[in-house]
């Protein structure tokens, strides 16, 4: 009984034990926990105190900026932070305030100042001559300007304290190229500095990374040069690219071999007859792709799946994968039609290159009632005595009947006596025409067409040799001649309407020139000159984002005047998307194009020559603008052309 006993209270002794050990664990971590709060709290109360310091300094700074000249005041900072020593100093337009051990540091900007801070003691701020003065005395703080170098300048004029670098200038270490100049404040100006390298012609440079860039005067044989690594100039002239590899579907390679070289900017369209040695490649999604075999599945395409898909003993445009002969239904490749025929868009009424129907047009993109080039009857669209200027009938009483014999027709699905073909020839429609000529400015920019659609000059020389009398030149961004904006001037929407720009350029840039443009958000139309081939070229854009871009003609970045223009109209009464726009050069029309979902384009913006998409930059002179509130004819346009030259 004892034993037990004894037992029981030993058992006893140590249920106490650990209870008393327990509750001083919960003790001791209670204690850790409010102290480590506590040292929590005290952190974050020295940082805020430093950026409270911080704070207080660049509000005098910026106070005694904004006063007038004999501005002073007095301020008080702290000696230490909860008991921490820390230091306040000024570098560049930055306050920096960090304690001793840099646990706490806060960054802050500022204006130019002269002088330092004082801590734990009075600071004077002050202001004379336009200068931010901080304890330092009157003469010292007015003397930048006196093209003297004082000990706490860093220049004054031409002086510098030292030699310095873009790079050494602190205001970014990507500055690898330029120079640097002395401020107004007597601080490092770096608006000449930039980064040579990263692909942006900027400050002093004269290119940055352009490769395989075209020579001028190469002859038969193009001629090719590259930036040099320095920006400062360009490499020699030659007949190969000798920069980093071009793309795979921009290098003029049939890399895969397959026939097709490169992309030619519209992808899915083919002209016919198909010339497969000149096509693009459609496996290229774009001129950037740097793969011919990759992009669309060239197995979606019944010429070039390795199937017999007609049950004839041919595969494919190439033959089959056991060495059957090629199917001679199949017209290329990438061939689209149906399975049935295996290819042969010659069995098309639209596309085999046979008047079907009798009435003198031949397929798709000259027969109207063609929908597309495998449109299985030329009889499935629009009829020819749909339209005046292909119906027989002399419907203006002139004598003269259809196109191309009446000269008021632009084209076949013209009318005679309304909408692109007005009775009073080309004179009909002007609705501006600028000679940029006259002896004064409001002279020169006046329109004579009668419609008193007056121009604004933005900033450009208008006195300028053009080529009749004078004409205004344009040297980069921010210059053009401006006409407030007019829906005179704005593309058709309805069935018939049609619009005309022609105009005279004088140019040796290769850059992306804008000759006329008038745009409001994605909307807009213009005339440009191609930095890719030097042509003229048309660009035109809906709201919803469908656009038509293209070039043509020869190369009119040769120093001497040529002429670009374009007319676009409605040309489908059945379809209200229906653009039909024909791109001219020097009188001669070099592409025309008939695009089916182009909405509406009714831009707000102003009607602005000398840019092109509301803002790129221009190196060119121009002069005789004119803007017809129709489509004229390709005769129209050769007498304009004619007109001047000749």
């Amino acid at each position: 009984m004892k034993r037990i006993y004894e037992i029981k209270r030993g058992q006893s002794a140590l249920e106490f034990a650990i209870l008393i050990g327990a509750v001083l664990f919960f003790v001791a971590g209670f204690i850790f926990a409010v102290q480590n709060n506590i040292s929590d709290r005290n952190r974050e109360r020295r940082q805020i105190l430093i950026e409270e310091i911080a704070s207080l300094i660049q509000d005098e700074i910026n106070l005694a900026s904004v006063s007038s000249d004999g501005y002073y005041r007095e301020f008080t900072l702290p000696g230490k932070v909860l008991g921490l020593d820390y230091i306040a100093t000024l570098d560049s337009r930055t306050v920096y305030v960090h304690t001793v051990n840099e646990l706490y540091t806060t960054v802050l900007p500022i204006q130019s100042v002269v002088g330092d801070i004082e801590v734990g003691g009075v600071n004077m701020v002050s202001k004379v001559e336009d200068n931010i003065c901080l304890n330092s005395e009157i003469v010292v703080c007015s003397s930048c300007g006196n093209g003297n170098l004082e000990s706490f300048e860093v220049c004054d004029g031409e002086l510098f304290d030292k030699e310095y670098t873009c790079g050494e200038s602190g205001e970014s270490e990507l500055f690898n190229f330029g120079e640097v100049t002395c401020g107004n404040n007597c601080e490092l100006d770096t608006a000449l500095c930039s980064y040579c390298g990263n692909g942006k012609t900027e400050g002093l440079e004269v290119c940055d990374g352009d490769v395989g860039v075209l020579c001028e005067g190469g002859g038969a044989i193009p001629l090719f040069k590259d930036c040099l690594s320095t920006c400062d100039g360009w490499g020699t002239c030659n007949p190969f690219h000798n920069g980093p590899p071009l793309p795979a579907c921009d290098n003029g390679i049939d890399d895969d071999g397959d026939g097709f070289v490169d992309w030619d900017g519209v992808n899915g369209v083919y002209e016919l007859p198909y010339d497969p040695y000149s096509d693009d490649d459609k496996e290229c999604e774009d001129a950037d792709d740097d793969n011919e075999m990759e992009g669309r599945d060239p197995f979606i395409y019944v010429c070039n799946d390795g199937y017999n898909n007609d049950g004839d003993p041919y595969i494919d445009f190439i033959g089959g994968p056991q060495g059957e002969d090629p199917d001679p239904e199949c017209a290329y490749p990438y061939d689209l039609t149906g399975e049935s025929i295996e290819g042969t868009p010659y069995s098309y009424d639209c596309s085999n290159g046979i008047d079907d129907d009798g009435d003198g047009f031949i397929d798709w993109g000259e027969d109207p009632q063609c929908i597309s080039y495998y449109d299985l009857s030329e009889h499935s669209g629009t009829f020819p005595e749909d339209f005046q200027c292909m119906d027989g009938v002399d419907n203006d009483g002139d004598n003269l009947i259809d196109w191309p014999a009446d000269p008021e027709c632009a084209y076949r699905y013209d009318d005679e006596s309304s909408g692109i073909g007005y009775e009073t020839g080309l004179g009909g429609g002007l609705v501006a025409h600028y000679l940029f000529d006259g002896t004064s400015l409001n002279e020169k920019l006046a329109d004579e067409s009668g419609e008193n659609n007056e121009s604004i000059v933005g900033s450009a020389d208008c006195n300028q040799t053009g080529i009749s009398g004078t004409a205004c030149g344009f040297l980069g961004v921010g210059n053009y001649v401006n006409v407030p904006n007019n829906n005179e001037f704005n593309l058709p929407n309805n069935y018939g309407e049609g619009l005309s720009v022609t105009i005279w350029i004088k140019t040796s840039a290769n850059v992306v020139n804008g000759l006329v443009d008038k745009s409001e958000g994605n909307e807009r139309y213009g005339i440009w000159l191609s930095k890719a081939d030097d042509k003229c070229g048309v660009s035109i854009k809906d709201a919803e984002g469908d656009e038509l871009t293209y070039s043509g003609g020869g190369d009119v970045v040769d120093g001497t005047w040529h002429m670009c223009a374009f007319t676009a109209v409605r040309s489908n009464p059945a379809n209200p998307d229906e653009l039909y726009v024909k791109l001219y050069s020097d009188g001669q029309m070099v592409q025309d194009y008939l695009v089916t979902n182009i909405g509406d384009i009714s831009p707000n913006g102003d009607f602005k020559m000398g840019v092109l998409l509301g803002g790129a930059g221009t190196a060119n002179i121009i002069d005789e603008v004119r803007v017809y509130g129709k489509a004229v004819s390709n005769q129209d346009i050769l007498d304009i052309y004619d007109s001047l030259t000749g």
